[in-house]
């Protein structure tokens, strides 16, 4: 539990210092109406919503391995558990940053 613990407590940090970050920058731009800095808050907006989705798909995998593994009835289930959602969710990753990011998206279509 100690591993469990610590990657929750880092998670939570993380999570924090986002929700802070986004007080900030509604504060600062939200004066700001003028179509660069309309611009500007939605990549923002978008990289905070990344980074949510990121650490919510995180810490579902940390449940997942360190929790629920622990009642798996067979070496299968044991093995979706683990390795499976380990990998479901280094994959999400990806996919979160492609689908969060616009640059990406643009580069991918040129492709």
């Amino acid at each position: 539990y100690g591993d469990f613990t610590l990657n929750c407590i880092c998670v939570i940090i993380v999570a924090v210092l986002d929700v802070c970050t986004l007080t900030k920058i509604h504060c600062l731009t939200d004066k700001h109406t003028d179509p660069a800095s309309v611009q500007r808050r939605v990549r923002q907006n978008n990289l905070a919503y990344q980074a949510v989705l990121q650490g919510v798909f995180y810490i579902t995998e940390l449940i997942t391995y360190f929790l629920i593994s622990g009642y798996a009835q067979n070496k299968w289930q044991a093995f979706a558990l683990t390795t499976l959602s380990w990998c479901l969710v280094n994959g999400m990753d990806g996919l979160i940053v492609l689908l969060c990011n616009r640059d990406f998206r643009s580069k991918l279509r040129k492709i």
